[in-house]
């Protein structure tokens, strides 16, 4: 989508869509709430509680699917998991 290729993500989402969009009704509401159900409760532990790094948005705009897979090669998970 930053690319402006809107239609494409579109496309993408609903290729396997068999029957388009379900309407919005009693139906439609609880097999979503089947789905998706009440999160849990937080875990104090495993939130970190402290600020984000800043990064330049220079360099965030470079990260792509292929340099993180560039990166993740270079750790021995990456080796043992991605080649």
């Amino acid at each position: 989508m930053k690319k402006d290729k809107l239609n494409a993500a579109v496309k993408l989402l609903t290729s396997g869509m068999e029957g388009g969009i379900l309407p919005l009704d009693e139906d439609t509401m609880n097999l979503l709430q089947v789905k998706h159900p009440e999160p849990a409760k937080l875990n104090p532990e495993a939130v970190v509680d402290c600020a984000p790094n800043e990064v330049h948005p220079i360099i965030f705009d470079e990260i792509d699917a292929e340099s993180v897979k560039s990166a993740a090669m270079k750790t021995q998970v990456g080796r043992d998991h991605l080649a």
